[in-house]
């Protein structure tokens, strides 16, 4: 079970991303989110570096690593990436957050080891 730090984390970044969304758009290059959703994030108090050989990785509080997207729709092959970059990172959390969705919430996409 999620304790509720790990709940008002999920919020924190949901939040932050949702801002993004609304602020920039869709159709961006994903480094233009990553440095706008690092930003937001540290904004609000959550610790956030960028992370990653494509630059689009972001790690949040030493633990949950965001795979970031702008694509039409989240496919097995983006699934993959990011457990690869899981098991690389030693982390066991990941999130995959599409900028391109119509809404956040639809984008998001849970991945553990």
């Amino acid at each position: 079970m999620k304790t509720s730090n790990d709940q008002n984390l999920m919020k924190g970044i949901m939040s932050a991303a949702y801002h993004v969304r609304q602020a920039y758009g869709p159709g961006l290059p994903e480094s233009a989110y990553q440095f706008a959703l690092v930003d937001e994030l540290r904004s609000r108090g959550i610790q956030a570096e960028r992370k990653g050989a494509d630059r689009t990785g972001v790690l949040v509080e030493d633990h949950l690593l965001l795979g970031l997207r702008c694509v039409d729709r989240i496919t097995a092959g983006h699934s993959k990436q990011m457990s690869s970059s899981l098991r690389k990172s030693r982390f066991k959390q990941g999130l995959l957050l599409n900028f391109n969705s119509t809404f956040i919430r639809q984008g998001a996409y849970p991945v553990s080891l």
